[in-house]
């Protein structure tokens, strides 16, 4: 018997917990009175997308528990007739014993015959001859006789031990021919029936187990078209934030133009005080003051490759230690105190302890720029981080229960951008 396929923990565990998030929209980069087209539709593929998968999961569910119970029955059936065959066994068994006590009672019932004769001779032989005798010596006529009761007033005592001996031996060997027949072929019956129920069970189990595998195909696709659009979503985010940024920009620019231009206009005369002459002018205003009110332009990353490799290279010796809540090393982490003490290790950089303060005080790069090192964070208020650590994988303390671990990249419910020490 198969063992019944184990329920995911399967990739989508994490997916699942971000759906309700997707469906309702991902904390938007744009502006919710002014939302950008390419991002609305991109968001809509992406509710399709996830509302396919969740149905599919859905689906699975379903099909998981009857091929649970199908091959339950399975075992059942095929247990049942393991206990028909072990049944046929025993009667076969005793059926041959049955036809050996058979062949002995036949041999018993011809020996009573050969007695019963030779008492039935020996008693008649000064009465009236052998002629009353006669029906006596042949098969058919020894039941006969014993039926009417003539033996006894042939033979006498000597006659009616032998008539015993007789009448037990012919019971003996037809009791014993009865059971060797009858035992053996209800057995057989039974355990052929057994057979054909144990079969269809099974044939039953297989039929779940291929559709719960096309499922699990049809799944992994489908989780494949949603990332997809994951990354067709954040990609239209990503780019409608640097529309908003270059248009901040640009107005601060002019802003600043303006007061430049402001600064450098003369001032209007004012009118002298009395008594006093009016200054001259030199035509010149004033220098212009320091009015700089653009942001700080965004770093294209300065760690090192060998210090984020570092990092990497330290989280991955982390495998398999334990998760715990508030933990920053050396026997356990939570998610945000393995990245601080990866950088910190490894890669030789204090970053800040928490996961929004890390992301806050991270450069933000794109995922399409993201190299090893840098940090994934998920959930509008930065719930969780993990390292990426090349090849579509990261390395993250998950949560309570599991381990420090190595997996593909959990998609939904990521920020818009990465974050690079």
């Amino acid at each position: 018997m198969r063992p019944s396929t184990p329920r995911l923990g399967r990739l989508a565990a994490g997916l699942l917990m971000g759906l309700s998030i997707i469906g309702l929209g991902l904390p938007a980069l744009a502006d919710p009175a002014d939302p950008d087209p390419a991002v609305e539709e991109a968001r809509r593929q992406e509710r399709i997308a996830a509302a396919s998968v969740q149905q599919i999961e859905e689906m699975l569910d379903q099909l998981q528990d009857k091929t649970a119970a199908a091959e339950q029955a399975a075992g059942v059936a095929a247990e049942a007739f393991n206990q028909a065959a072990v049944d046929l066994d025993l009667a076969t068994e005793a059926a041959d014993q049955a036809r050996q006590a058979a062949d002995q009672a036949s041999q018993s019932l011809a020996k009573a015959r050969g007695q019963l004769a030779r008492a039935a001779i020996a008693t008649s032989q000064n009465q009236s001859g052998l002629y009353p005798l006669k029906p006596l010596l042949n098969e058919n006529g020894m039941e006969e006789a014993l039926q009417e009761g003539t033996v006894l007033s042939l033979v006498g005592s000597a006659a009616e031990r032998a008539s015993a001996r007789y009448a037990v031996a012919e019971q003996a060997a037809k009791a014993a021919t009865i059971l060797a027949g009858q035992t053996e072929n209800l057995r057989q019956e039974k355990a052929a029936a057994q057979l054909v129920k144990a079969e269809a069970a099974q044939a039953a189990a297989d039929e779940a187990l291929a559709a719960q595998a096309a499922a699990e195909v049809e799944h992994t696709q489908l989780l494949a078209v949603l990332a997809e659009k994951k990354n067709t979503t954040v990609a239209a985010e990503q780019a409608a934030e640097q529309r908003r940024i270059d248009e901040a920009n640009r107005r601060a620019e002019e802003e600043r133009r303006r007061q430049q231009e402001e600064a450098l206009r003369p001032p209007p005369p004012r009118p002298p005080s009395p008594g006093q002459p009016e200054p001259p002018t030199s035509g010149k205003g004033d220098p212009p003051p320091d009015n700089d009110q653009l942001p700080p332009p965004v770093d294209g990353g300065i760690s090192s490759d060998e210090a984020a490799a570092a990092a990497v290279g330290w989280a991955r010796a982390q495998i398999g230690k334990p998760y715990q809540w508030g933990a920053t090393g050396p026997d356990s982490f939570d998610c945000s105190g393995l990245a601080q003490a990866a950088w910190l290790n490894g890669g030789g950089k204090a970053i800040p302890r928490v996961a929004a303060a890390q992301y806050a005080a991270a450069t933000k790069v794109a995922y399409s720029d993201m190299r090893p090192g840098d940090l994934i964070f998920w959930g509008s208020n930065v719930y969780h981080v993990a390292l990426y650590s090349g090849g579509g994988m990261m390395i993250e303390a998950p949560s309570s229960g599991l381990n420090v671990r190595e997996i593909p990249i959990r998609w939904a419910g990521t920020q818009a951008w990465a974050g690079r020490f």
